[in-house]
């Protein structure tokens, strides 16, 4: 008895969850009757209580079409119901749990079928997806007596064997709902025969390109397929970060809800924020110094100016420096830093009219052996898709031609400068980049280094430089030193820093504006009503409504940031867009901040707001999006450094143009030497730039660390041996001999 006891206490110690989202308790420890006199041998509900489907399985969303004979009840009839009944069946015999309300009174259209995966079987697919570097856990830092473990919580592939040295995630499973939600789609797209998915497809039947689910829904057998959240956490999370101005960011919680990639820019728009009250300070001196001058001279331009234009360049340039180091940190705290992901081949290139496939060289040997006969393998192993030469060298150039004349209408425009055009041309231009992208160019993968989506990025980064900042440009530089269609626009006694400084805050009001209008817009289209959601769950415990409330939402799982080509309600931008967004706001303060000191405690303001604002986005106005994990962020980190280089330039072209602060210490100087001067500061910051990152290491104990838990974590694979149970063969290999999945 005391065994058993100790035992429990044990098994209570080792369910506890880690600092952050605490899982709740769904099971009650006994039941009770309506007396509470405790159980009851004659009380039917003690002895037959009502069933409760346990919330620690994340639940995948399936929206199937309901035909006329489907609603009228008519099964034997109804084509719609001989297309679900296969594949609820094929589902339920993979060992998947599928729940749907057979009833069908949620809705007269949609037909929900939700999909779980049992513990028991996440333990087989998770060491498979381990196998494809699709999966990682991290080793316990406390073990069951609560006693820390030296050198813990180290991440590494999942081994079923090694089962008790992993830590929970803090929803209280061995496997988050994220894990669990990425094997569910695992299974379904049969990424890897041996796990025994539930094969719904044949996957010759598919369009190349097309993995099982997109085939199922461009074959309109199903609706959509998505993610549902898992209550409780969404709940946590709305709570400690959605609504907390203030606070610190639960980014290991976000890590673990959404995977790297999301919580890497929130980790990193966060560092922008903690970044921003540095300029933000020190502006508020250097306005106050611009306010008395104003008042003496009429002229805002005061000794302060020149190095707080400086003091700025060097913000920027220690800031992408800072960003590095800590991205590399998150790298090592997460595991990810040896990660080298295989993207797959985009499906708008494999099924483009310039694509062409060829055998890659073994199998063109192999080929030969057989007497060329056609590999068994599926065909993504031994098909290699290459794009046209002609389409791929020449088309980009196209577009680049097309990136041109937007920057030219842009630059057109601004000569006669108004505000609003900013918005306006960034949704047009916006739209026909894409469009030249997606349909014009053939890119291969959707990679954020060499692919679809860099290149996209970089067309709208270059536009968006343009359209965002060449009209401050333009008054600061170019009105006292050229004509534009033969009209004077020079500034009042060739003086332009106060009609800079009045531009910069208008244009950047405009700017800021414009999202607070987009929230407002969402909001009337979707309003958050947590009581409304919480009493909808306590009476629909099949989490009908609740899935049709989330297929009403955008995707943020698309194939590009603006347009999916897989049918969704309604068309939305994605974490590329928050990125591009967040930089072309940043890029005012680092551009034009010494003409309006204030713009960076603006900047502060507007952050705060918009971090929480960009969490309610993820979490609230789309569907939840699949597991990520990224390892960077990919190109927006070349994006970064050319704004760096840029703000030195802007910065310093400020001085030799705008400002007259250098006067004040060098009174001497002549218009040239004052722009030879800036020149060579210029020159000087980006030297400066180049030799702070040429050796950028992460901090020495975080790398002792790192290199402390990999050694942990080889020990302890090496000295524990595998379950002899865990290798029974149950199939067998293509020549028929025993196979154990080695």
């Amino acid at each position: 008895m005391i065994r058993n006891q100790k035992r429990s206490e044990m098994g209570e110690m080792a369910s506890g969850t880690p600092s952050g989202f605490k899982a709740l308790k769904h099971m009650k420890p006994k039941y009770k009757d309506d007396d509470d006199h405790g159980y009851q041998a004659g009380n039917a509900k003690a002895q037959n209580p009502d069933s409760v489907f346990p919330v620690t399985l994340a639940a995948y969303a399936m929206i199937f079409s309901k035909d006329q004979e489907w609603r009228d009840g008519e099964d034997q009839k109804s084509f719609a119901k001989k297309i679900y009944w296969p594949i609820a069946d094929k589902l339920r015999s993979s060992d998947m749990i599928v729940r749907a309300d057979e009833t069908d009174e949620t809705d007269e259209d949609k037909h929900v079928a939700l999909v779980y995966i049992s513990e028991k079987r996440q333990r087989v697919v998770g060491e498979h997806m381990s196998n494809e570097n699709l999966l990682f856990v991290r080793l316990k830092e406390s073990d069951d007596e609560d006693n820390e473990v030296k050198y813990g919580g180290g991440w590494t592939k999942y081994q079923q064997h090694l089962t008790r040295y992993y830590a929970k995630s803090s929803e209280g499973t061995l496997f988050s709902s994220s894990h669990q939600l990425a094997m569910i789609e695992f299974l379904l797209n049969d990424k890897k025969e041996e796990a025994l998915g539930p094969q719904l497809l044949p996957k010759d039947a598919c369009t190349p390109g097309f993995n099982i689910l997109q085939q199922l829904i461009a074959d309109q057998k199903v609706v959509a397929t998505f993610c549902l959240h898992h209550p409780d956490k969404k709940m946590w999370l709305d709570q400690n970060w959605c609504q907390t101005y203030l606070s610190k960011q639960p980014l290991e919680d976000i890590r673990e809800y959404f995977g790297e990639g999301i919580a890497l820019y929130f980790a990193w728009h966060g560092y922008l924020l903690q970044m921003l009250w540095v300029p933000a300070l020190t502006g508020i001196f250097v306005f106050a110094a611009s306010m008395t001058a104003y008042g003496e001279t009429s002229s805002i331009d005061n000794p302060y100016v020149c190095l707080y234009a400086g003091f700025l360049a060097l913000w920027t340039v220690y800031f992408n420096y800072g960003w590095k180091r800590l991205q590399m940190v998150y790298q090592l705290e997460w595991g990810t830093i040896d990660d080298h992901l295989v993207e797959e081949d985009r499906s708008e290139f494999v099924q483009h009219p310039y694509t062409y496939k060829k055998l890659n060289s073994n199998t063109l040997k192999e080929v030969e052996q057989l007497a060329a006969v056609p590999p068994v393998t599926p065909a993504s192993t031994w098909q290699e898709f290459y794009s046209d030469p002609f389409v791929a060298i020449f088309r980009p150039i196209g577009s680049a031609i097309v990136v041109c004349f937007f920057i030219a209408v842009a630059v057109v425009l601004y000569m006669g400068l108004e505000a609003v055009l900013i918005c306006v041309l960034k949704v047009l231009g916006g739209m026909a980049l894409e469009f030249m992208t997606t349909d014009f160019e053939n890119w291969k993968t959707m990679s954020l280094v060499n692919g679809y989506d860099a290149a996209l990025v970089a067309k709208l980064f270059a536009f968006g430089q343009v359209n965002s900042y060449f009209a401050l440009f333009f008054v600061a530089v170019l009105a006292n030193n050229f004509q534009p269609f033969g009209v004077d626009v020079s500034c009042p006694d060739k003086f332009c820093l106060n009609y800079l400084s009045m531009m910069v805050v208008i244009v950047y009001v405009v700017y800021a504006f414009s999202f607070v209008v987009d929230t407002l817009r969402v909001r009337f289209s979707q309003p958050l009503d947590y009581a409304k959601e919480q009493e909808e769950a306590k009476e629909d415990p099949m989490r009908i409504k609740e899935t049709l409330r989330e297929f009403k939402k955008p995707s943020l799982d698309s194939k590009s940031y603006i347009v999916q080509k897989i049918p969704v309600p309604v068309k939305h931008s994605g974490m590329n867009q928050l990125y591009l967004d967040k930089i072309l706001e940043a890029g005012y303060v680092m551009f034009f901040g010494a003409a309006f000191p204030l713009l960076a405690l603006l900047s502060v303001v507007f952050n705060i707001w918009h971090l929480r604002r960009n969490a309610t986005y993820v979490l609230h106005d789309v569907r939840r999006p699949s597991y990520s994990r990224l390892k960077d962020i990919g190109v927006w980190m070349q994006i970064l450094d050319i704004t760096a280089i840029l703000a030195v330039v802007f910065q310093c072209a400020i001085l030799a143009f705008t400002s007259r602060s250098l006067f004040y210490f060098f009174p001497h100087m002549n218009d040239m030497e004052v722009v030879f001067f800036a020149g060579c500061f210029e020159h000087l910051l980006l030297l400066a730039k180049a030799m702070l990152e040429l050796n950028i290491e992460v901090p020495a104990d975080v790398q002792l660390n790192y290199d402390r838990k990999q050694y942990s974590i080889k020990c302890l694979t090496e000295s524990e041996e595998r379950d002899p149970a865990s290798r029974l063969v149950f199939y067998t290999s293509d020549d028929g001999l025993p196979y154990d999945g080695q």
